[in-house]
């Protein structure tokens, strides 16, 4: 069985990785939680098995790394071909050796791996902002996190102020992760003044904020959100923050690829859940619209920047988009990070449509979660 200039990256990697043990990890990944049983014993396994001489050992046999190795562990071995192909399609080195760490540390775990983030001013920065949300006035929800502070984000250069939790602030603002860049090739994908804004997976309307600041008054910002309580915070952000409200436009319907198929869901903010056919203890219904048929009945002129965040909803949402994405080839911010399938998959989906996008890989947090693939026509 040849080797692939990937495989050859990807065991390079792991073996450098192997050499490694970060015990500490566990104090910011909980968050000062009681670390559970089952994980405490994982990352013990994990630190005797997956070290250097070891790993030498089972890389010996090609095909055990990929049908035993990369199956238990991390479960990249039914993706391995599109995980592949998705190396050699981004456009940069600093894309590329970002997507072969994300993967070890899927593979080895965060024992073993430090993500990028995961440094000391990463988690000063967190803490500042959870220090400086004003839990007074917070707004209380019936799930996690139970509370929302009210934060004020002048002293990060935003003139917003929204109830939100402090990881997302951090996320959204601080970073900010809907906005990738890469200054030794003068690289900058995302929101520019006068932009025509898709914000697919509003939630509390803390993206569409973000996109309304950084397109100015010019812009327009279409936010697509239809979970109840989400949409009943939205809107409280948004009374805090008239200005930029004008330039915001609600969607209250969900995306696929079909429009006017119904949809049955549970109000539990970010963590709710979502089914075509109604089950018990749903909260509501809703009608499903498609980006196309947006654009169409909107009379859309212009979209300059696609954003997806809607719970593994992104293959059929760009199903939906193709006629959008042929006539605008807008920039695109796609979340891959639900499922490996959406991770290995989305990248392929939007090549085989052959606009001429290039792709970049970026990653947000210090664990799997907030992986964006951002796609440009140069």
């Amino acid at each position: 069985m040849e080797m692939s200039k990937f495989e050859q990256l990807l065991k390079q990697r792991l073996l450098r990785e192997a050499r490694n043990y970060y015990p500490d990890k566990f104090n910011n990944l909980y968050e000062g939680q009681k670390r559970p049983f089952k994980k405490k014993a994982i990352g013990l396994a994990k630190r005797v098995l997956f070290r250097p001489t070891l790993l030498h050992v089972a890389f010996l046999s090609p095909w055990f790394f990929r049908s035993v190795f990369l199956k238990v562990n991390g479960n990249i071995q039914p993706y391995f071909e599109r995980l592949d192909k998705f190396h050699d399609l981004l456009a940069t080195d600093q894309s590329k050796d970002l997507f072969l760490q994300l993967l070890a540390y899927r593979i080895l775990g965060a024992v073993k791996v430090r993500l990028p983030l995961d440094t000391p001013d990463y988690w000063s920065t967190r803490k500042a902002v959870d220090d400086a949300g004003d839990k007074e006035r917070a707004l209380k929800v019936p799930y996690k996190p139970w509370v929302l502070p009210l934060h004020d984000l002048s002293d990060y250069g935003y003139p917003i102020k929204l109830y939100l939790y402090a990881r997302a602030v951090h996320t959204v603002f601080c970073l900010p992760h809907y906005c990738h860049k890469e200054a030794h090739a003068a690289i900058r994908i995302g929101p520019e003044v006068g932009d025509t804004v898709l914000d697919l997976g509003g939630c509390y309307g803390d993206t569409a904020l973000y996109f309304a600041n950084e397109v100015g008054a010019g812009g327009k910002v279409f936010v697509f959100e239809f979970i109840p309580g989400n949409l009943e915070i939205l809107r409280k952000n948004l009374d805090l923050n008239p200005e930029l409200s004008q330039r915001i436009e609600v969607v209250e319907k969900p995306l696929w690829d079909t429009s006017d198929l119904d949809v049955y869901y549970t109000d539990k903010g970010a963590s709710s859940t979502v089914n075509f056919s109604n089950f018990p203890g749903s909260d509501g219904q809703s009608l499903t619209t498609t980006i196309d048929d947006f654009v169409e009945s909107e009379k859309l002129d212009r979209v300059d920047l696609v954003k997806t965040d809607i719970e593994g909803a992104e293959p059929f949402a760009i199903a939906g988009a193709v006629k959008t994405l042929r006539r605008f080839k807008p920039k695109l911010a796609i979340s891959i990070y639900h499922g490996m399938s959406d991770f290995s998959g989305i990248i392929h989906q939007i090549n085989e449509l052959d606009l001429g996008y290039e792709f970049y890989f970026r990653h947000a947090t210090t664990h799997t979660s907030e992986t964006i693939l951002f796609c440009k026509v140069p």
